[in-house]
């Protein structure tokens, strides 16, 4: 189990750290400048441009994002940080919680739809109209900056919550075993969280990205990163360029059919389907076909990424996979560990040495998914001591809240009548 140990300044002092450098190898990170830079290949409007032919259907525009929107976008956050700060305290006094209650009212606080809903109602009168042009596809669309989306946001929609209802109502009425109730808890979550992504105004798009840390620390970084460029080139490069890429939303996609596929020195590693957490016996019976539609794919696109010889790349194979369709969702400059791992375990040295230096391998989820699949053990080489990490497909608040939602589900559908039994639930 972890054990947290407290240190002071003057311990510090008395006792410093002794450190090699010459042992120290550098590794990729997300937070240097070379990332956050115009040119850089993490931005999808770099690798978008190498892939269009094997892209997910639809148009796309590139919007300018200027300083002050950017800025805009910060303020708000920390306001809104600020409120539900000042709302968590007035609850705890009411409620006499201890100190330990008042950090969970807190969390609530920041992913309550309905707290986010009336904070947003109070700015969205004065908030300036988005130059997001949705309308003009005349459907709706998927909007993130230039390397990341708001998806951490769609959890704090209402609507997001209301999918997850409907689908587990949907499973309860059904009749679904018990083995496999965890398994369509996260396909339903997955779903959800898929169709949160979905605006159809701008409206709906700066909400997502007001609502999102990940969109937060993008900007913040981005500024923060411009501020370091050396003074003689400021006119030329330290202007604010983030840019939101807005893409029709595509319906053919299903989560549940994502799969990530890895390079390492420009050779194929591995492939893993995308979400670790699913069963789905009608892939693993066509997975010789799904490798086959990727793997076309991927020879179509991998002679023309060029720039980075590290990657991960994202695919979506449409789950009537006999027809052969089969795209291209999104190219990340990075491995695991800054990128996902799907069901390859970074805490296992042999999938490291898979991942780095192949030989190639495919994997799919083969058993039934339990909460133990959730927890990973770490040991710490130094110490010896195991490190639990909880790692879910949603966060913990709404992973309770849907065990919850299922479980009531289940005892309301116990005595209704049988004619009342598929009834819609609201």
């Amino acid at each position: 189990m972890a054990v947290c140990v407290a240190i002071s300044s003057e311990d510090i002092i008395r006792h410093p750290l002794q450190i090699d450098n010459s042992k120290i190898v550098p590794q990729p990170t997300y937070w240097n400048a070379q990332n956050h830079s115009e040119d850089s290949y993490l931005r999808a409007e770099h690798w978008m441009e190498d892939v269009k032919e094997c892209l997910l259907p639809g148009r796309h525009e590139i919007v300018r994002m200027n300083l002050k929107s950017g800025q805009a976008i910060l303020r708000y956050r920390e306001e809104l940080k600020m409120f539900a700060a000042i709302r968590d305290e007035k609850l705890n006094s009411k409620s006499k919680k201890s100190a330990t209650s008042k950090k969970t009212i807190q969390i609530e606080s920041m992913q309550s739809p309905t707290f986010l809903d009336e904070h947003w109602k109070t700015t969205e009168a004065v908030w300036p109209k988005s130059p997001i042009l949705i309308a003009k596809f005349n459907r709706s669309a998927f909007i993130k900056l230039s390397v990341r989306s708001p998806k951490d946001a769609v959890f704090c929609l209402l609507s997001t919550r209301e999918i997850i209802r409907e689908r587990i109502a949907a499973s309860v009425a059904a009749g679904c075993s018990e083995i496999n109730e965890l398994n369509e808890d996260v396909s339903a979550i997955k779903w959800a969280a898929w169709r949160g992504l979905r605006v159809s105004s701008g409206a709906q798009a700066i909400q997502l990205l007001l609502r999102s840390d990940r969109v937060y620390v993008d900007i913040l970084q981005h500024e923060l990163f411009l501020q370091t460029q050396p003074s003689t080139s400021k006119e030329e490069n330290a202007t604010f360029n983030l840019n939101v890429i807005v893409r029709e939303f595509f319906e053919g996609f299903h989560p549940n059919w994502e799969y990530r596929g890895f390079v390492s020195g420009g050779i194929r590693t591995g492939l893993t389907a995308y979400n670790p957490w699913i069963l789905d016996p009608q892939q693993l019976a066509n997975k010789d076909r799904i490798l086959e539609l990727i793997s076309s794919v991927w020879t179509q696109v991998e002679s023309k990424i060029i720039k980075i010889s590290d990657y991960s790349i994202d695919f979506a194979v449409a789950p009537t996979c006999m027809d052969g369709q089969c795209w291209v969702i999104e190219v990340n400059a990075f491995l695991p560990p800054l990128a996902g791992s799907g069901l390859f375990s970074m805490q296992s040295p042999v999938d490291r040495n898979i991942i780095k230096n192949g030989p190639f391998e495919f994997r799919m989820r083969d058993t039934a998914v339990s909460e133990n699949d959730f927890v990973v053990t770490e040991t710490d080489h130094e110490t010896g001591r195991q490190l639990k990490i909880i790692m879910q497909p949603a966060p913990p608040e709404l992973m309770n809240i849907v065990k919850k939602l299922r479980r009531d589900l289940k005892h309301e559908s116990s005595i209704h009548s049988p004619e009342k039994k598929n009834c819609r639930i609201c």
